[in-house]
């Protein structure tokens, strides 16, 4: 799974960079978002219901602040941490 930042998404609704279009597609992986991810999108989107049905497209991850941020290496670690980020 990819997890695609904010400015990621915001430069392709500006309809800008195609190589970056190219990337995601062959990625070959799903694509995710997170709700701040969402919000930042649609803070400045000219077309709310556009992005909106856009970002629908896609994995929404939830976020637990409490946790996420200290499981975060472990996502990025080859062999993640002991236990795994779920176990926690």
């Amino acid at each position: 799974m990819l997890l695609v930042d904010s400015s990621v998404w915001i430069e392709i609704a500006r309809g800008g960079d195609r190589g970056l279009r190219s990337s995601l597609s062959a990625a070959g992986e799903p694509l995710a978002v997170t709700e701040p991810i969402v919000g930042a999108v649609l803070a400045g989107a000219r077309d709310p219901d556009a992005v909106e049905s856009r970002l629908a497209a896609v994995n929404l991850r939830t976020v637990e602040p409490g946790r996420d941020y200290r499981d975060a290496p472990c996502c990025t670690a080859p062999a993640g941490c002991a236990g795994g980020p779920s176990d926690r």
